[in-house]
């Protein structure tokens, strides 16, 4: 039987046995605390971000992958349908990194990285994309660079 410890620090373990794990649980926590903290005028026309994370989670992973990109990890921007949802997170190697699925009942968790699957795997017709918004040349590309923007100046602002 676990001890009652196990459960109150087994992820402090991870954390500190894992710098891979640290350093994605780190910036997802910090990206999503800065989206949090935007205000209304910041959402760069996104309007549907005063809902965050409810509706977001296509955008906020295509800057959520951005971010990690910009420190050489290259994460994968994975897309999936759930009956007649839809959900984004992103992977990198052998964990799922994921700052939205609070949008959904019964996830509680803000920001989510793990190596545990079963609850994505629920997502069907997953398809797989690297930086996906760069890929997009129409009006939103812009519009997304500059919450972009913004996020990053909340960042700095606390950091």
């Amino acid at each position: 039987m676990l001890n009652k410890g196990y459960w109150r620090y087994g992820r402090l373990n991870l954390y500190l046995k894992d710098p891979l794990y640290s350093t994605l649980l780190h910036r997802a926590s910090v990206f999503r605390y800065a989206i949090e903290q935007l205000k209304p005028k910041e959402f760069a026309d996104f309007t549907w971000f005063s809902h965050f994370p409810k509706g977001c989670c296509a955008e906020t992973n295509d800057l959520l992958a951005l971010f990690f990109y910009e420190i050489n990890i290259f994460t994968d921007y994975v897309w999936g349908v759930n009956g007649q949802v839809s959900h984004a997170w992103l992977e990198y190697n052998e964990y799922i990194i994921d700052i939205t699925a609070d949008q959904f009942e019964g996830i509680c968790q803000r920001v989510i990285v793990t190596k545990d699957k079963s609850w994505y795997l629920d997502f069907q017709d997953q398809r797989r994309y690297q930086l996906h918004y760069m890929n997009v040349y129409d009006y939103n590309t812009a519009k997304l660079r500059r919450l972009y923007r913004n996020i990053l100046r909340n960042i700095e602002r606390f950091e």
